[in-house]
C-alpha cells in the first residue's frame, strides 16, 4: 500500500522531516517553486529550535535553489548560510548530491565564497550534475514563458479561486487578474479557464 506524504497544511510533524524534504524537492521538480519555499520556511524554524543542524542546511540550500528559480532576489542568503555551515561541519557531500540544481547557484556566487571550500563544493556539484543531468530538472513546459505573478495566478486558478477570490488574496484589483489571466491563455495555447486548469493538471499530474 502506497503511504501517503505528510501534509504540510495540518500539524507539523518534526518526524516526517525527511518526507517533508523529499516534498519539497517533488515541488521544486515540478515546477511549483511557491508551495517549496512555503513548505521550507515552515520546517526551518522547528530545525533551528531542535538543533537539526544537517536537516537545517539541506532546507536552505532547497529553500535557495527555488527562490533562485523564481528569480528572487534574496536567494543568496540561505545558501550562503547553509554553505557557511557545511563548511564548519565538513559536510561537502550534502551540497555536491544537488548537482545539476546548485551548480547554477554555486557558480553565480563562486566569487564570494572563500577559495578553500567553494572549489571543493563545485567539483563535486559539477560531478554529480554529469552523472545526474536532469535530477531536479523540471520538464521544459508551455509554463516557464509565464511571469512569476502569472504563475502564481495560474496556481490560484487551479484551486478553484474565482476572480474576486484571487484579487483578494493577491491584494489586487480583478481587473488585474483578468489582465494576467488572458496573458495566461495566450501562452498556454488555451481558450478558457477550464481548458487552463485542465491543462495545468495533465503537465503536473
Amino acid at each position: 500500500m502506497q503511504e501517503a506524504a505528510p501534509d504540510e497544511l495540518g500539524e507539523f510533524q518534526l518526524l516526517n522531516r525527511y518526507q517533508y524534504l523529499v516534498k519539497a524537492r517533488c515541488y521544486i521538480l515540478k515546477g511549483a517553486e511557491m508551495e517549496a519555499v512555503s513548505l521550507l520556511l515552515r520546517m526551518m524554524p522547528y530545525f533551528e529550535m531542535s538543533e537539526h543542524r544537517y536537516c537545517l542546511m539541506e532546507a536552505r540550500m532547497l529553500l535557495a535553489i527555488a527562490q533562485y528559480r523564481m528569480e528572487q532576489e534574496d536567494w543568496k542568503t540561505p545558501l550562503t548560510l547553509a554553505l557557511d555551515g557545511l563548511e564548519h561541519f565538513g559536510f561537502l557531500r550534502l551540497p555536491a548530491e544537488e548537482g545539476a540544481a546548485i551548480l547554477p547557484l554555486l557558480t553565480a556566487v563562486r566569487k564570494e565564497l572563500p577559495d578553500t571550500f567553494c572549489p571543493l563544493i563545485i567539483r563535486e556539484a559539477s560531478r554529480y550534475a554529469k552523472l545526474y543531468p536532469l535530477y531536479l530538472q523540471p520538464p521544459n513546459l508551455p509554463t516557464k514563458s509565464l511571469t512569476q505573478t502569472e504563475k502564481q495566478v495560474l496556481h490560484l486558478v487551479v484551486q478553484g479561486m474565482n476572480n474576486a477570490e484571487i484579487a483578494q488574496s493577491m491584494h489586487i484589483s480583478v481587473r488585474t487578474v483578468k489582465f494576467h489571466t488572458g496573458n495566461i491563455y495566450a501562452k498556454l495555447g488555451v481558450q478558457s479557464r477550464t481548458e487552463a486548469i485542465a491543462l495545468s493538471r495533465k503537465l503536473f499530474e
